[in-house]
């Protein structure tokens, strides 16, 4: 099965009593930003606006990777540190793959966005910065170092 990205934020909102009315009114959300979060919402969008997504992070206080999850791949659940197969090393990566491109995508826009989304990226940021020390993909390695590029020239513009 191939890796999918999947959106949690109906079963998420469903748990606190919220509907994404509700959320999308309550952060600001145009009609047309409604309808994206809606298409977000249902997995049926191919892309989304990273500020769109900040903003619900931090509306719902959680993470990126709280609100997303990665379908087709068996990650164990770690309490300490385990030594994980070889195999096991690709779809981890396949993740860290998908959460590396979404940063890189909206890195760009880091000096415009507003204090609550940079902490939401910052936070993201330094996550996958730390579950880059078990990669073992020199491709991912090389998309990571150039995400850090240009997230370390946005910031430093800030």
């Amino acid at each position: 099965m191939t890796p999918v990205m999947k959106c949690k934020l109906e079963q998420i909102a469903k748990k606190r009593g919220l509907s994404l009315r509700k959320i999308a009114t309550d952060i600001g959300l145009s009609d047309t930003s409604y309808e994206s979060l809606r298409r977000i919402a249902k997995n049926i969008a191919s892309s989304f606006n990273a500020e769109i997504i900040g903003k619900v992070c931090v509306y719902l206080q959680v993470t990126p990777g709280e609100l997303f999850e990665v379908e087709g791949v068996s990650v164990p659940k770690v309490e300490k540190e385990v030594n994980i197969p070889y195999e096991l090393h690709h779809y981890l990566d396949l993740g860290l793959i998908q959460q590396c491109n979404f940063l890189r995508s909206s890195v760009v826009d880091y000096p415009r966005q507003s204090h609550d989304v940079k902490f939401v990226f910052d936070r993201e940021y330094e996550r996958l910065r730390k579950a880059m020390q078990h990669s073992t993909d020199p491709s991912l390695k090389e998309s990571f170092e150039e995400l850090t590029t240009i997230y370390l020239t946005q910031k430093g513009g800030t």
